[in-house]
């Protein structure tokens, strides 16, 4: 899966690598594409403000009108999807197995300007912004803890090995510092 921009837009493609990556399918926007997750026979990414739900094998797909411009490549969970975009929320979804969003299940919670891919562990979110760093609950999209000081940082990642811990890149004063979350 890659994306080709142009003048006009960008054209998402899937092509099968084993047959002299022939084309499977195209998807074309007016919009930047996000990068893409995988979730169950989908491939799922943001072109401006639709959440793009592609089968992964077949030229069939789902928008869903978001009505805010994704920023950053969704996150696929267990149970749900979770778009950052730019007014500052992230949002959650739930799919049908058309790749449809199901009925009722649009959620969101502010995060702030400039929102990152989250990282999703044990019912919890993770995700940085312009406003900080902040842990949210995965199922009611509420915030569990908010770290200001860590402004701008990039997209978490979870290590669970002794417990589970965030980690994050991000600028303080002059220069760029690795923090670890310790989240139990």
């Amino acid at each position: 899966y890659f994306d080709v921009e142009s003048d006009s837009g960008s054209t998402f493609y899937c092509v099968d690598y084993t047959n002299d990556f022939s084309v499977v399918w195209e998807y074309d926007s007016d919009s930047a594409v996000t990068s893409a997750s995988e979730n169950t026979g989908h491939v799922i990414f943001g072109a401006g403000t639709k959440l793009v739900v592609h089968d992964k094998d077949e030229d069939s797909f789902a928008e869903t009108e978001l009505g805010a411009e994704i920023t950053a490549a969704p996150l696929s969970g267990e149970y749900a999807v979770y778009i950052p975009a730019a007014d500052g929320e992230l949002y959650k979804l739930r799919l049908n197995d058309d790749g449809t969003m199901e009925e009722d299940s649009l959620a969101s919670c502010t995060v702030g300007a400039e929102p990152t891919t989250p990282a999703v562990f044990n019912g919890r979110l993770y995700i940085s912004s312009a406003d900080g760093f902040f842990i949210l609950d995965s199922l009611n999209m509420e915030v569990i803890e908010k770290f200001s000081d860590m402004k701008g940082g990039t997209a978490p990642f979870v290590c669970y090995g002794n417990g589970p811990r965030a980690y994050v890149v991000a600028p303080m004063d002059s220069y760029w510092c690795l923090f670890t979350v310790y989240d139990p």
